[in-house]
């Protein structure tokens, strides 16, 4: 079941993304990493039990609420625009 679930997107399985989002939110916890050629793919999903793939899927989705939904982008973008008219 647990292969199931990834193969439909209840967890991304990835290589190291890097944390560059709105807030300075991260992705730690919001995804399953693997090596950067996926050699470790197959037993990176074979790991992977219900629990830490409800848990990646709740954490994502935290993430997601709090720095990108669309209003949370605008507020972002509205700010490092008034950070930088303050610096000139």
């Amino acid at each position: 079941m647990t292969q199931l679930r990834v193969a439909f997107g209840a967890a991304t399985v990835s290589p190291r993304l890097p944390g560059v989002l709105p807030f300075n939110a991260n992705l730690d916890g919001c995804y399953l990493p693997c090596d950067d050629g996926y050699e470790d793919l197959t037993s990176v999903i074979a790991k992977a039990d219900d629990v830490t793939l409800e848990a990646i899927g709740r954490n994502a989705a935290d993430v997601f609420e709090r720095a990108c939904t669309p209003a949370r982008l605008v507020e972002w973008v509205e700010r490092c625009i008034h950070a930088h008219e303050r610096c000139n």
